[in-house]
């Protein structure tokens, strides 16, 4: 019986750095939206899990500056049943203004919690690229974890799988295809018909 199912993290190919990962294999490719996701799980056929990766400059300007080009991405990010934003910087710099725009702290932040709440968007503050990678991998492995124990009936009957046919296998509890798990395996309810919530449009975020 074949079981292969070793994650394949998949990498945009427009990371011009990208992060070092060292527990699972690496692909290249063209996301359409993003910048990490799983092999098979981060395409709009199978949109489950998502990351998009940001230093703090790049941070303080799209929610300044490039706030709109960032929304419109956060739509496509939202069609995805979990999103993650990986920060490299501390919640702590930004409270303490340790950035160059004029951007008030408080209207940072207070715009990342809208996100949050509306968008469903998990933000994590990691202190480096080291703390980024280490986040998503272990985003990968518990997302990884809840589907295998979601599809555990395949597997005990001796199905031959890779990690990649796990997104076209159907157990009958998921039969309809409408069914969706964070990275702890708990449900979602399907995004798909979400749109972005006009009112976080209109967050006060000063500008630079």
């Amino acid at each position: 019986m074949r079981v292969d199912l070793t994650p394949v993290i998949q990498i945009d190919s427009r990371e011009q750095c990208p992060l070092l990962f060292h527990r699972f294999g690496i692909e290249r490719a063209t996301l359409a939206c993003g910048d990490y996701t799983l092999k098979g799980f981060g395409d709009f056929s199978n949109p489950q899990i998502i990351f998009e990766r940001k230093s703090l400059p790049d941070l303080i300007s799209s929610l300044t500056l490039q706030r709109d080009r960032f929304l419109r991405e956060v739509e496509l990010l939202r069609r995805f049943a979990w999103r993650g934003l990986v920060v490299e910087g501390l919640k702590e710099q930004v409270e303490q203004h340790h950035y160059r725009s004029q951007a008030n702290p408080s209207a940072i932040l207070q715009t990342l919690v809208a996100l949050e709440l509306r968008a469903n968007l998990h933000v994590e503050w990691c202190a480096d690229a080291t703390g980024a990678a280490a986040y998503v991998e272990n985003a990968v492995r518990m997302f990884v974890r809840g589907l295998i124990r979601q599809l555990g009936p395949l597997l005990s009957a001796g199905v031959n799988l890779s990690i990649v046919d796990l997104t076209k296998a159907k157990t009958p509890a998921a039969a309809t295809g409408t069914r969706h798990f964070d990275s702890l395996g708990r449900e979602l309810v399907t995004p798909d018909a979400e749109a972005v919530d006009p009112t976080m449009a209109g967050a006060s975020v000063a500008q630079d």
